[in-house]
């Protein structure tokens, strides 16, 4: 990242736009590594509320327990992440380093989608938060 010259402009860069800030952009050096395991964790929590409200919209029936097939990518955008960014890599990251989802190999249903299998211990990390 370019050095600010005190007085002067702040740098812009126009492809930012609109983009939250990402989890390891902390002003300091010493809180980044806080300020990008709490975003992160925070992000993983949402993308999983997401992607059980999109299983129980998709499929009413059907419990939300272990062993459902889901595919965060599909509902990333309700938990408020670009699934183009690294920050939504990173909460998938989480998730599967968590223990809450396994990858499952390409199924074929989607081109270019990757689906997991969700696991028990998932439920426990909503119930907490």
């Amino acid at each position: 990242m370019p050095e600010r010259r005190r007085g002067g402009p702040r740098p812009r860069w126009p492809y930012l736009k609109g983009v939250p800030p990402a989890a390891d952009n902390a002003k300091r050096k010493r809180d980044r590594g806080v300020a990008t395991f709490y975003e992160v964790k925070t992000d993983a929590i949402a993308l999983l509320r997401a992607m059980q409200e999109e299983h129980e919209r998709h499929d009413p029936g059907a419990p939300f327990s272990e062993g459902t097939r889901l595919a965060p990518y599909l509902a990333a955008r309700r938990a408020g992440l670009d699934p183009d960014t690294l920050r939504y890599e990173r909460a998938v990251r989480y998730l599967v380093r968590e223990g809450v989802l396994v990858w499952e190999e390409r199924v074929g249903t989607v081109p270019g989608i990757d689906f997991y299998r969700f696991t028990g211990s998932g439920l426990e990390l909503l119930r907490e938060a």
